[in-house]
């Protein structure tokens, strides 16, 4: 039986989530210990910029997130009030999780946009999909690895970046997110400037993401697929 998937877009993109499992407890009741079923759900936050500050007051969250996803796994259902803060500008939202429910949010916080899409799946009932390899996926349950880590990515994107010589004159400075996709056998591919500061610091930021090294291919069940991904690249001049 195929699962049953309720979608609900703001704006046009769609992702595609993990399946989460349901989990077990007990409790004791006049001495004896009796089994409950509790139902969790995940969620994955994807935020623009990627270093916020993120609040969600009712998991105790308080924190700047410097990571791509901010996944939350087996949370108890209900009501989250989510706030988000970068340099002056503030948005706030809020998202509801239901039972056997992955819910997946991407935040602009400069244009103040949202989009949600959820998943519902039950394991119990349904069989899952096939894996589609030419598909390109947004989540999988192994997340594409450049060599060495994010770390060795940092380092290795800033050893490579020349900064051109026009901004430097003009003194440009500021942050290039790129696109790209992680395919099947690890290479780099499909590059795009997602947020533009500077044409010649787009052209580098670019130049740079496609001449990454291969990384280790994302899998979905064990099967390579290709992994959208996305990154900043700053550039910064010292007065």
């Amino acid at each position: 039986m195929s699962k049953v998937v309720s979608i609900i877009i703001i704006n046009l993109i769609g992702f595609q989530l993990f399946a989460q499992n349901i989990g077990m407890d007990t409790i004791v009741k006049e001495g004896a210990r009796i089994p409950v079923t509790i139902n969790y759900g995940n969620l994955i936050i994807q935020t623009i910029p990627s270093d916020v500050m993120i609040e969600i007051p009712k998991l105790g969250i308080n924190e700047e997130k410097d990571q791509d996803s901010l996944i939350l796994k087996e949370i108890y259902t209900g009501l989250y009030d989510l706030s988000f803060k970068f340099k002056n500008e503030t948005f706030k939202c809020f998202v509801e999780v239901f039972n056997e429910q992955t819910v997946h949010i991407l935040v602009d916080v400069n244009e103040k946009k949202l989009e949600t899409n959820v998943i519902v799946n039950n394991p119990l009932l349904s069989e899952p999909d096939p894996i589609d390899l030419d598909m390109v996926y947004v989540m999988v349950e192994e997340m594409p690895e450049f060599p060495g880590g994010i770390l060795e990515l940092r380092k290795w994107i800033k050893s490579n970046v020349k900064y051109p010589e026009s901004a430097r004159r003009k003194y440009i400075t500021g942050r290039v997110y790129i696109g790209f996709v992680i395919n099947k056998e690890g290479k780099v591919e499909d590059g795009k400037v997602l947020r533009s500061i500077d044409p010649a610091l787009d052209r580098e930021a670019l130049r740079v993401i496609s001449n990454m090294p291969n990384w280790k291919p994302g899998k979905q069940r064990g099967k390579s697929v290709k992994v959208s991904y996305t990154f900043p690249i700053n550039f910064h001049l010292h007065r």
